[in-house]
């Protein structure tokens, strides 16, 4: 995948910021990382920090991606910044 570069990626989560993009769905969506030089990136609920249940457009996010065992990458330990 050739976002794997740009995300520093093999098999290490690496520390972005960002915001939603566009929502896909209730439990699950897409992260976009500030800069504008990678992919979006998946992120489901389960990767929300505690007490956080969504995510808005326009909200400010701190996040780790990780590689998945399928290969695909994903937003992890997800966080709201101030």
């Amino acid at each position: 995948m050739a976002g794997d570069r740009a995300y520093g990626v093999p098999g290490r989560a690496s520390r972005f910021q960002g915001q939603p993009a566009v929502p896909t769905g209730p439990s699950y969506g897409f992260v976009r990382p500030d800069g504008g030089t990678t992919d979006d990136v998946f992120v489901h609920i389960s990767a929300l920090s505690d007490g956080l249940d969504h995510l808005s457009i326009g909200d400010r996010v701190e996040f780790d991606v990780a590689k998945q065992p399928d290969g695909r990458l994903s937003a992890v330990t997800v966080e709201l910044v101030d």
